[in-house]
């Protein structure tokens, strides 16, 4: 364990160090202004099972995080992962239509 980093009570990185680190890998800021989905949001969301969902996430398709016992999937992870399965990427029109649509909500 690096001696810098600060720990919780439990010798572990706390979260504001997992944040830092990850904002530092993508070269953008990482907000949580949008909350992370359940597995049963998710699956609720695309109108399937939640198995399958958990098998994404088991299988290392869909990026997750753990809390204690419970998944947690962040929407721009979902978003990420839809779009890489998509059939055709989105024109330039579409993406500004979304974005503005998105906005309102």
């Amino acid at each position: 364990m690096h001696k810098n980093k600060k720990t919780s009570t439990y010798g572990h990185p706390g979260i504001l160090t997992y944040i830092q680190e990850s904002q530092a890998d993508m070269r953008e800021p990482v907000m949580l202004s949008k909350p992370m989905l359940t597995i049963h949001e998710v699956a609720a969301l695309l109108k399937m099972r939640e198995n399958t969902v958990r098998a994404w996430i088991n299988e290392g398709r869909l990026r997750a995080v753990k809390f204690g016992r419970d998944w947690r999937v962040a929407q721009r992870d979902l978003e990420a992962y839809l779009e890489a399965h998509a059939n055709r990427q989105l024109d330039p029109d579409e993406v500004s239509a979304l974005e503005e649509k998105s906005d309102k909500f």
